[in-house]
């Protein structure tokens, strides 16, 4: 069992959580079991191999500042220990008072690139050691419940890809939104992407300068930063990443606008 993510700094009206995982191949009953001093549940409650759950003290909340969380591996508790925005230590004990794993923060552990971090989480990337980064905030600013947006994806280069080079937002369900994927080998870029028409005209920015932690997705709907629905023909995405290190890549895609709802 491992702690896997951490919320200390939450938006306005929100609340703290800590995310814990089995990472192993059988359900763990976690009765008993406590953050600091904190019992997180006195009940029987099992957590499944490879299961992430976020604790917290109002799920309401958590949901409603964060829709992406995945609300069934969100779990209520009593209390949580405080932990303060700067600095601090999560310690989770099980039901013997025995320390299992043990994490300190402090709010230099988010990227260096990060110009607001008030509800942005810190994320395992890996279960195989401690390094903590901030989460996505193209995933939200955090991912209560599910995979972290930094987790390790063992990928031996950068990958910036549509999943269609059509798209038809006709209202019909197929290709409504084009789809653009990332996969990264480390969780410290920023990104920009954009959409420009075959006169290498700014149509749509998606993303401006956005923590992209390791793994993502972005959509476009067909409309111009207007709201109009762009007219058919030949698009290019344009995405650029660089972080502190002074790696930087930029990846082109054309992709065809077909079956569109505009007029003209």
């Amino acid at each position: 069992m491992l702690i896997s993510e951490i919320l200390f700094n939450p938006k306005e009206g929100g609340v703290d959580f800590v995310e814990i995982y089995n990472n192993s191949n059988l359900p763990i009953n976690i009765q008993g079991f406590t953050l600091g001093n904190r019992v997180v549940t006195h009940d029987f409650y099992l957590l499944q191999p490879q299961q992430y759950l976020a604790l917290t003290t109002n799920k309401r909340v958590l949901l409603q500042q964060y829709p992406n969380a995945f609300a069934d591996n969100i779990l209520e508790v009593a209390a949580l220990p405080p932990y303060p925005n700067q600095q601090g230590i999560v310690t989770l004990f099980d039901n013997k008072n025995q320390l299992i794993d043990s994490i300190y923060y402090n709010a230099n552990m988010h990227g260096e690139l990060m110009q607001n971090v008030k509800g942005i989480s810190l994320e395992r990337r890996s279960f195989q050691d401690i390094k903590f980064y901030s989460a996505s905030t193209l995933a939200g600013g955090a991912t209560p419940g599910y995979q972290n947006s930094t987790a390790t994806l063992n990928i031996p280069q950068n990958r910036i890809y549509l999943a269609s080079k059509t798209m038809s937002p006709d209202g019909d369900g197929f290709e409504d939104e084009l789809q653009l994927l990332y996969e990264l080998v480390e969780p410290n870029y920023l990104i920009t992407a954009e959409i420009y028409n075959d006169k290498g005209i700014l149509v749509k920015r998606l993303a401006h300068l956005h923590h992209a932690g390791t793994h993502g997705q972005l959509q476009w709907d067909g409309k111009d930063k207007y709201g109009n629905h762009c007219k058919q023909g030949h698009y290019i995405c344009s995405v650029q990443i660089f972080n502190t290190d002074g790696k930087a890549q930029q990846f082109k895609q054309p992709f065809v606008l077909i079956n569109s709802l505009t007029r003209h």
